[in-house]
């Protein structure tokens, strides 16, 4: 009979140091440095030699970020993300403070978002002449210089380059030098003209992929005889207002070798959703395209009827789009009280849209609430628009809508004017557990104050997982502002990042005591408020650590440790207890 001894299983801290290094290879190094390390102190010596790190500082807090670039040897580190983005404002500035950029001599992929010209032109160059990074990603928080420019062209001729991300405009790109023989196989842009379009593909013989943010930033007159095969997958994301067909149709003529075809088109012309033209395009061009992806809203459909569309539908319906091709496709038809605001929403299930935001006309007697909706995870089926509707009558909500069952993003946008009370505010096929991050664009109005405050204090007493919240609020001039204060009493008190407009320093003094959790904080300034003078002094009295960036009338914080002082805050007449659990 076995013993006991025989049987016990191994302890994770008596496995092979090879293996920790496998299993810290699906670890974040935040989890790595602040969690994994102080379990045990081979688990800290474990740290200290693995050489794999991926370090994303995208919504880290400030005494993170300062401990775990002091704890890791930056020629360990293999990933990097740095940002100066609204949850991590100066964060970029401070980096290059604590650290030595030449050391990272191992970067296999670098990522900077929201980065400023000067911080780009001081890191340019240190990246330049790396023999092992295969991914570059920039994202430029202003307007790029043609010294930038310049140093990119540099930096992006390097022969290992496989991947680029980067977002410029086309009057940027037509200064960036395309090295002959491009070693990318994945390239994603913001626009470029047709031109540059076709000089991308000349000097990239292994890019496969191609993704735009918006589009073709011209117009196509020209007929290009030339074709480049590599090209197996062409995405756009956002077209906005797409060219006509004819120009989409020089596009895809040139690139025959397509296997994969986003196209996003939120004011779409009519050609765009017929499925017969569709049908026509993919098998002149297109023959070996197993998968395409589109979204297209064609707006103001008031000459619509219903055999209209049924005929329209029908088109998607062949033998072509449900046999040959098996792809699925939903029309929707999304309506308001206005009919000058209907649409049809025409798109490829999966849904493919991971925004989309609908604006409605408001009328004297109904109120609509728009909805945006954001993050959906790939294996969502169908996805699309929800429209509530009400009337100061509090007749039936009239909705249009698919279920959103994934959806951790959310924004309602919420007129007070006629809002009924009590009103639900929430979608009926978002789940509000889900829900992490929140944006409420509310409109005031005194007469309707208290209606529309207790409706937004019941929506947010829903989404109790949210991290994320942002409000803004704008009232009318004899709105009172003490009701607008019983939204901090209820703010969800895990919340890591506030965007919320500020009438005084008192306000800010609430929201500190109310969210002990915040890492970072857009503060709007108002429009009474001249400056931020007395906001820096009271956070310099009060916060131990934190940087700030000032933009317009917004005041972008990033907290470091700070102590609390308070307990309790005013409330027009009415002292009121914070309690973190309330």
């Amino acid at each position: 009979m076995a013993s006991s001894g025989e049987n016990k299983l191994p302890c994770l801290d008596s496995l092979p140091v090879e293996i920790l290094y496998r299993i810290l290879d699906h670890l974040d190094g935040h989890s790595i440095i602040l969690s994994f390390r102080y379990v045990c102190k081979k688990f800290a010596a474990v740290t200290n030699t693995y050489n794999r790190y991926k370090l994303d500082f995208t919504s880290i807090s400030k005494t993170d970020c300062h401990v775990i670039c002091r704890a890791i040897k930056p020629e360990n580190v293999i990933d990097l993300t740095i940002s100066d983005g609204d949850m991590t404002p100066g964060q970029i500035s401070l980096f290059l403070s604590l650290v030595t950029i030449d050391r990272y001599i191992k970067l296999r992929s670098l990522t900077l978002l929201d980065i400023d010209d000067e911080h780009l032109q001081r890191l340019l160059p240190h990246i330049t002449g790396s023999r092992l990074l295969t991914s570059l990603s920039i994202k430029f928080r202003g307007t790029e210089s043609a010294v930038t420019s310049a140093q990119a062209s540099a930096t992006i001729s390097q022969a290992t380059l496989q991947r680029l991300e980067f977002d410029m405009r086309s009057s940027a790109m037509s200064q960036i030098r395309w090295p002959t023989n491009f070693t990318l196989h994945y390239l994603k842009i913001t626009e470029c003209t047709f031109e540059q379009f076709c000089v991308i593909l000349d000097h990239s013989p292994n890019l496969r992929t191609l993704v735009f943010r918006t589009g073709i930033s011209d117009s196509i007159h020209e007929t290009i005889l030339k074709s480049y095969p590599q090209l197996t997958s062409l995405s756009f994301n956002d077209a906005g207002i797409f060219k006509p067909v004819g120009e989409l149709k020089s596009i895809l003529s040139i690139t025959p070798s397509l296997k994969y075809l986003k196209v996003i088109v939120l004011i779409s012309s009519e050609c765009l959703l017929d499925g017969s033209e569709w049908e026509s395009i993919i098998g002149t061009y297109l023959p070996r395209l197993n998968r395409f992806e589109f979204c297209f809203s064609l707006p103001n459909i008031t000459n619509y009827n219903s055999l209209d569309l049924q005929s329209r539908m029908a088109r998607y319906r062949t033998p072509f789009w449900i046999e040959t091709k098996r792809w699925n496709v939903v029309w929707n038809v999304v309506c308001t009280f206005d009919p000058t605001m209907h649409r049809i929403l025409v798109y490829s299930t999966p849904m493919c849209l991971i925004s989309y935001s609908f604006i409605s006309r408001y009328r004297k007697k109904a109120i609509s609430i728009p909805v945006t909706i954001t993050n959906f995870k790939t294996d969502l089926d169908i996805v699309s628009t929800i429209s509530m509707t009400a009337t100061t009558e509090q007749q039936s909500i009239s909705s249009n809508y698919d279920w959103f069952e994934n959806v951790t993003d959310l924004t309602v946008h919420i007129d007070g004017l006629n809002l009924p009370d009590p009103f639900d505010l929430f979608p009926q096929s978002v789940d509000p557990s889900l829900i992490v991050k929140l944006s409420l664009p509310i409109l005031c109005y005194a007469r309707s104050i208290r209606n529309t405050i207790t409706n937004v204090v019941s929506l947010l007493e829903r989404v109790y997982n949210v991290r994320s919240l942002s409000i803004f609020y704008r009232r009318s001039r004899n709105c009172p502002m003490v009701d607008i204060y019983r939204i901090y009493a209820v703010l969800p008190p895990r919340i890591t990042h506030l965007t919320i407009e500020i009438m005084s320093v008192d306000d800010m003094e609430m929201l500190f005591e109310r969210l002990v959790y915040l890492t970072s904080f857009t503060f709007v300034l108002s429009v009474h408020t001249k400056s931020f003078t007395a906001y820096i002094e009271w956070l310099r009295d009060n916060i131990t650590d934190f940087t700030h960036v000032i933009d317009g009338n917004r005041i972008y914080v990033w907290l470091g440790n700070y102590r609390k002082k308070r307990k309790e805050f005013i409330v027009g007449s009415k002292r009121m207890k914070l309690s973190q659990n309330s």
